[in-house]
């Protein structure tokens, strides 16, 4: 597997090099000139010749590269060298990987290569913590901390009730994954308002939360859920438009999978087109079922909405098919909408129906 990684790496890498354009800045004078190194070689050549250098010579390499990289197809001049790191992981102890990773000097994306190293070691959970709380280290590369450091529940609830913006959203993730159960008492609690001081990440983390636990439960509860959550969801969607925190709140909306609460989207005037695509893509087999169980044009004004928003072709058929068998009285105007949404319409993706 890892050879394989490898070499989609050095591949990507050889593509970068090809493209990449000269430059008389300065300031990337080190890049250029670890690209000018490689000029001509092929992805073998390179990858042999930053694989016999010492770890050490390749960290400082990194290090001294790293400092340029602006933009991110500048990363990918670091590819060789990182994957050559990285098969030197037995050379490392753990408190030389630690020592690395808490430099100030180190960027992100040598603390992500050293802590993909450093999690192989299996570390110590209070390893693992202390790490996820320093503020030196990138989320990006905490990351995997949370799926592999193998922490505890009350370590991920701990995290979302007092960590950092960046790293609480990484802790509900996990602890949904770990334990939706654990994960809805403490969203329910901050949705409800029962804590004090709570953040917009944190309410973002109660949205997520709430989505996980929600998909998972039986159609009867799930409507005492909409009942009881819905109008606090809502309610946040439309005092936070625009933010994360409101988008998140109408995503939860959205994977309630509830054709009056689709409904309610689409003929919203204020909300955001591309959360009513978004809507659309997501439950358009909502919409279809919905097609199935009525025969009047009133009790489908959302699926009619839908096609002018966002024609889903799966839609337009069903809606066609259910007129030919004379469920809906013909109308000119929605079967005109019905050729146009065939015609430029998409396919429904099937990971949402």
């Amino acid at each position: 597997m890892k050879k394989q990684l490898i070499a989609a790496g050095l591949i990507i890498f050889f593509v970068m090099l090809l493209g990449m354009p000269e430059t008389a800045n300065s300031s990337r004078s080190m890049i250029s000139e670890y690209s000018d190194r490689f000029e001509g070689k092929t992805t073998s050549e390179i990858y042999e010749e930053e694989r016999i250098k010492t770890k050490e010579e390749l960290i400082n390499e990194i290090l001294t590269i790293e400092k340029e990289v602006r933009f991110g197809e500048d990363e990918m001049l670091l590819a060789p060298s990182i994957y050559a790191l990285m098969e030197k992981e037995d050379e490392f102890t753990e408190d030389e990987l630690l020592e690395l990773i808490k430099k100030e000097e180190s960027g992100d994306i040598l603390d992500e290569a050293l802590i993909r190293i450093i999690t192989k070691k299996e570390p110590k959970r209070e390893t693992v913590l202390d790490l996820i709380y320093d503020k030196r280290i990138a989320p990006g590369a905490k990351g995997m901390l949370f799926s592999r450091g193998k922490l505890e529940t009350g370590d991920l609830v701990d995290i979302i009730d007092v960590g950092s913006p960046e790293i609480t959203t990484l802790a509900m993730k996990v602890l949904c994954v770990r334990d939706e159960d654990e994960a809805f008492k403490w969203a329910a609690s901050v949705l409800k308002d029962e804590k004090i001081n709570v953040s917009d990440e944190q309410r973002t983390c109660a949205c997520i939360g709430f989505t996980a636990y929600y998909e998972k439960q039986d159609p009867h509860l799930k409507e005492e859920l909409k009942t009881e959550y819905l109008p606090i969801l809502r309610k946040i969607g439309k005092e936070k438009p625009g933010t994360v925190l409101g988008d998140k709140a109408v995503y939860s909306m959205i994977y309630m999978r509830d054709y009056e609460v689709i409904r309610e989207l689409l003929l919203d005037e204020n909300l955001d087109f591309e959360l009513k695509v978004s809507a659309i893509d997501t439950c358009y087999g909502v919409l279809i079922d919905e097609i199935e169980k009525n025969t009047s044009w009133d009790r489908i004004d959302a699926v009619i909405k839908s096609l002018e928003i966002h024609p889903v072709i799966d839609v337009a058929e069903a809606l066609e098919k259910a007129i030919e068998d004379g469920r809906y009285i013909k109308d000119e105007k929605i079967m005109l909408l019905i050729e146009q949404s065939k015609d430029k319409g998409v396919r429904g993706v099937n990971k949402f129906v």
